[in-house]
């Protein structure tokens, strides 16, 4: 039985590595697969909030989730931070990939007092 490598492998390619585009792909299966999209063009039809809590030790405001949901559906699914992390993403290049697809911010705090 023989073992064959390839020359060439997906990620690496001689010397070109670009991880922003493995982290984007990164971001981009998490949303896909906790969301249920079949595309990632229809993050334009989601919305979202952040969901901050205060530190124990420091008493500074850090954020603790992410709550996503598709317009037409009645529950969010919450996305914390840890996870967004464990991803491989920082939490601004997580909202920064929401933005570019023009995923909806719901900043209204009348609208987070409905919701929650």
């Amino acid at each position: 039985m023989s073992l064959t490598i390839k020359k060439k492998s997906a990620f690496i390619n001689e010397g070109n590595f670009d991880l922003t585009s493995i982290i984007k792909d990164c971001i981009k299966t998490l949303l896909l697969n906790r969301l249920s999209l079949r595309k990632i063009n229809m993050l334009k039809y989601v919305e979202y909030f952040l969901a901050y809590k205060i530190c124990e030790h420091t008493n500074e405001k850090t954020l603790a989730s992410i709550f996503l949901k598709r317009k037409y559906e009645k529950e969010y699914i919450r996305i914390p931070a840890k996870e967004i992390e464990i991803s491989g993403a920082t939490i601004i290049e997580f909202i920064d990939y929401l933005d570019e697809y023009d995923a909806k911010e719901i900043i209204s705090s009348q609208k987070l007092l409905e919701i929650v």
